[in-house]
């Protein structure tokens, strides 16, 4: 078969490990206003991102910069884990 081997992994952004990254594929459950909050930090479809931590806050990093998200911002990022 040509999918022998072969796997896609689809997660929330807040479900990954600290360091574990992953491509954005899609943002699910957004209201305009939390939309124009992704927008304004420069998360796109096809970005790479990972988790740096969860705790106290939610950090993560997108290109060289860190950035602080909120919960519901994390849930809504969904990601294809690079293994």
């Amino acid at each position: 078969m040509l999918n022998q081997g072969f796997t896609i992994c689809l997660s929330s952004l807040e479900l990954l490990e600290p360091d574990e990254q992953g491509v954005v594929t899609s943002f699910r459950n957004l209201n305009e206003t939390t939309i124009q909050k992704v927008i304004a930090m420069g998360i796109k479809l096809g970005s790479i991102v990972s988790l740096q931590q969860r705790y106290p806050s939610f950090i993560i990093k997108l290109d060289n910069t860190s950035i602080a998200v909120d919960k519901e911002i994390v849930r809504a990022i969904v990601v294809r884990i690079n293994e």
